[in-house]
């Protein structure tokens, strides 16, 4: 009986340890000597009283690559107190390429960030400009997007835009770890 106890609790912290593992090895960055933080910003998103930061990385400059579409991974991180952070979630799609902005390069604009909420901003294009502006928003423990809207001009008549919102009908209940 004591044997068939010890065998289930082994097999029970062996599963957690697993799943806790598997969480933060998803979070963690493939290679991290190959990135650099391209953008970091800092606030108590999560209402915890503790600061806590998010970090957009971007391969760095020389290393070898298979295209030029290198996903930025953005990591958001929970503040445990005296510098101390977490990785929570990551996503490799919310900030595009650093050529997915056309002529005008690279298209990551910058990030804000509020208690529970984090907006990332995007602009590019040629003669046809777009912006895009993406917010998540902490909904019980989950952060989910709440705003995905892009806006397009032609460079010879700006004040002429179109804007198309995307609601929730069109991408349900959307994580911030499944954002594409």
């Amino acid at each position: 009986m004591i044997s068939f106890l010890r065998l289930a609790l082994l097999l029970f912290s062996f599963g957690a340890l697993c799943g806790f593992l598997s969480t933060q090895e998803a979070v963690q960055l493939p290679n991290p000597k190959h990135y650099t933080v391209l953008d970091s910003a800092f606030a108590d998103i999560n209402g915890d009283q503790v600061v806590d930061k998010v970090l957009v990385y971007t391969l760095k400059e020389g290393v070898p690559s298979d295209d030029d579409f290198d996903p930025r991974p953005t990591v958001v991180f929970y503040g445990r107190g005296e510098d101390t952070f977490e990785p929570i979630l990551r996503n490799d799609a919310v900030v595009a390429c650093k050529i997915c902005g056309g002529v005008f390069g690279d298209p990551y604009e910058g990030m804000d960030l509020s208690e529970g909420k984090m907006t990332f901003y995007a602009f590019g294009g040629s003669s046809w400009r777009w912006s895009r502006t993406t917010s998540f928003t902490l909904v019980g423990k989950e952060w989910l997007l709440t705003e995905c809207k892009e806006v397009s001009f032609h460079a010879s008549d700006p004040e002429k835009q179109s804007t198309e919102y995307y609601h929730k009908e069109q991408y349900g209940r959307m994580k911030f770890e499944d954002f594409e």
